[in-house]
């Protein structure tokens, strides 16, 4: 025998939804949204499963799935030489067509240092990065130098993943959706 509602029970309608938004096509539209949002979440938690194990087992079972590819290279400078870390990131941000801006910056001061049986000035030295998930850039820069040394590390497929997976170089609202579901 079939079981219908009662009367009170159909009043009241879907739980957590107003009753002025039962019309069939607002319930359509918020059960293609609910279907849609549960898909990509289930995938997105599929994918930080398996980046997590990667991340996990990575030593004990020698995954080698996540790898980088690094280059270095050197980019020259114009006159005027840059004058302080956040004009030479600028300049490189344009030069290198780079979406991010540079992070971490570091100003080491100049300072004497042992070179065979003397002592030598060693000038200023700045480093700072670019980050983001696709790629990882490191800048070196000797003040006085008319070249900037760059390392660049790409990511493949699954260090990708990984680079998500930790949030590394992502905005601040992926940061908290990974933390979240951390």
């Amino acid at each position: 025998m079939t079981r219908r509602p009662s009367t009170a029970a159909r009043e009241r309608g879907h739980l957590f939804v107003p009753r002025a938004w039962h019309r069939p096509g607002f319930l359509k539209w918020l059960r293609r949204t609910h279907a849609w949002f549960g898909l990509w979440g289930a995938v997105l938690g599929l994918l930080f499963g398996f980046t997590g194990i990667l991340l996990n087992h990575r030593a004990v079972l020698k995954i080698p799935a996540a790898k980088n590819t690094e280059t270095q290279f050197q980019v020259a400078l114009s006159d005027p030489l840059p004058n302080n870390p956040e004009e030479l990131g600028r300049y490189l941000q344009e030069k290198l067509k780079l979406d991010t801006p540079p992070t971490r910056a570091r100003k080491e001061p100049a300072k004497t240092a042992p070179w065979g049986d003397e002592n030598i000035r060693q000038p200023e030295r700045w480093q700072f990065n670019f980050v983001n998930p696709q790629h990882s850039i490191n800048v070196e820069y000797w003040v006085g130098n008319r070249y900037v040394s760059v390392r660049q590390q790409d990511p493949n497929f699954f260090a990708l993943l990984t680079r998500l997976h930790q949030g590394t170089g992502a905005g601040i609202a992926w940061i908290l959706l990974v933390d979240t579901l951390g």
